[in-house]
């Protein structure tokens, strides 16, 4: 089976802001992956296999899912495994694990995925609380469960909020000169 991940039908945006009578544009690009599900594993199995690899380092070693082996200590599955399963954001819940390959010769990864109020599947991710981009730090601390809708409208503001301040920064920069 391959599932699409999206998030409807959206287009490139072109955001445009006017700052001490300057104007910026912003491009936001929406990225499609296909994954190919090679395995389901239930949600209780998946956050166990997790929590018992705690006591590893990211990507140390693969662990046997099923058929396959994958790793299971990144900070995505740690979030998933300490944080809960459901989208912070809008409660969504996940529904299983999957085994998963993006392309062919991938290693296998482990994904969570649940169903939208449409029966689309939907990826879940982690989400830095405060964006990596906005000097968040990559710490269990600072991620949440999200869906991957969410997940990019959220993306679309960081984005914003990040062009705003390299540009006031400019302007900055430039008015010192002056």
């Amino acid at each position: 089976m391959v599932a699409l991940v999206g998030c409807g039908d959206y287009s490139f945006h072109i955001y445009v802001y006017k700052m001490q009578d300057r104007w910026y544009n912003l491009q936001i690009n929406l990225e499609i992956t296909l994954y190919t599900h090679l395995e389901k594993i239930s949600l209780e199995e998946g956050v166990q296999v997790i929590l018992n690899n705690l006591h590893m380092k990211p990507k140390q070693e693969r662990v046997t899912l099923g058929n396959n082996t994958c790793h299971v200590t990144s900070l995505r599955l740690r979030t998933f495994a300490l944080k809960g399963t459901s989208c912070y954001i809008c409660n969504l819940k996940a529904t299983h694990f999957s085994v998963d390959i993006q392309y062919d010769g991938q290693a296998p990864h482990l994904n969570l995925w649940g169903s939208n109020p449409d029966g689309e599947l939907t990826l879940f991710t982690h989400d830095h609380v405060l964006a990596r981009s906005l000097g968040g730090k990559d710490k269990i601390e600072n991620t949440k469960t999200c869906c991957t809708i969410c997940n990019f409208e959220k993306a679309k503001l960081e984005r914003i909020e990040v062009a705003k301040r390299h540009a006031q920064k400019r302007v900055h920069l430039e008015e010192s000169v002056v």
